[in-house]
């Protein structure tokens, strides 16, 4: 029955890791049972731009993919963690664990994007690999940057922080800094971008 009490319990409590039982004297079970951390936030559908607080359908996710519990859009803690939106594991999401080295190669872009001083609101993978990060401007506007399909996107990163520097270090003043609607990092080192108008 130990085995059955154990595996009820990881059915019924996605949010458990492991979970062991023993037996101390003849009156004394003891229950050590270690909970998922999260990683970071999957939603498995398209990002909603105009309502960056809708998380229907997103779940934390931990470190090995697995996804273990609903994120409530009243939960403070949700904006602690990296969002990712990744359509293409609809259909298994919840059931299988999305790609660990696909959760880490998004965790370290988000990371090192803002490290440049860019708060990432989120990142979307799309169907043909590429990916769009999502930021945001001090003063609240929307940032997309895109990335091509490449594994490894710390070229595109490298230059981005080169293009970030410079464009900042051009500003008249410190808090006159250029407002970008977009950043094209897809045909790097070519950078194409827009600036909003006033």
């Amino acid at each position: 029955p130990r085995g059955e009490i154990i595996s009820a319990l990881e059915n019924d409590f996605k949010e458990i890791s492991s979970l062991t039982m023993s037996v101390s004297g003849l009156t004394t079970l003891d229950i050590v049972i270690r909970e998922r951390e999260p990683e970071s936030i999957v939603c498995p559908n398209l990002p909603d731009l105009e309502n960056s607080d809708d998380f229907s359908g997103c779940q934390f996710v931990d470190k090995q993919g697995f996804a273990f519990k609903a994120v409530n859009n009243d939960d403070p803690a949700s904006k602690s963690y990296d969002r990712f939106y990744l359509p293409l594991v609809e259909k298994t999401f919840g059931q299988e664990p999305t790609d660990p080295k696909l959760i880490s190669r998004l965790s370290l872009l988000a990371s090192e994007v803002r490290g440049l001083g860019i708060p990432v609101a989120g990142v979307f993978e799309k169907e043909n690999g590429e990916l769009e990060l999502y930021g945001r401007h001090r003063a609240g506007s929307r940032l997309n940057v895109y990335f091509s399909a490449v594994e490894d996107v710390s070229e595109e990163v490298a230059n981005l922080s080169a293009f970030w520097k410079t464009m900042t270090a051009r500003s008249p003043s410190p808090t006159k800094k250029p407002i970008y609607e977009y950043i094209n990092l897809r045909v790097s080192p070519n950078i194409f971008y827009n600036i909003a108008s006033d």
